[in-house]
């Protein structure tokens, strides 16, 4: 690679992992037998304290490719933020769980890192 050049080929498999991660985490999978969708974030968070810092781990790497995308230090605070509240509300005993069915960090980041590299293409 030539000094000044960086890897083009390195964003687009960022963006697809994010949004991977993102959907088991905050959408879910679909069971064959029942026509809905079980998002990991909760079922996992179901387990204390370790589910939640399992799910904590999982969407720092969302932030940790978003920085590899070129996302400006205030894009990953706002982005820390999200994962920081989705946390600790998940931590609460049950209501918690509930929490983490409605309150999708993941999705509100992955919303941001497009909004930005999209406002970034133009």
């Amino acid at each position: 690679m030539a000094i000044g050049q960086t890897k083009t080929n390195f964003s687009l498999p960022s963006l697809q992992q994010i949004e991977r991660t993102v959907e088991l985490l905050d959408r879910g999978v679909r069971m064959p037998i029942v026509p809905i969708r079980f998002p990991l974030d909760p079922i996992v968070g179901i387990i204390p304290v370790v589910g939640d810092v399992i799910t904590l781990a999982l969407s720092g790497t969302i932030i940790s490719h978003a920085r590899n995308l070129g996302a400006p230090s205030s894009l990953q605070r706002r982005m820390v933020a999200n994962v920081i509240a989705d946390c600790a509300l998940g931590c609460i005993p049950f209501l918690g769980d509930a929490f983490d069915f409605f309150l999708k960090a993941n999705q509100r980041n992955l919303r941001l890192l497009k909004t930005h590299l999209a406002s970034k293409a133009q």
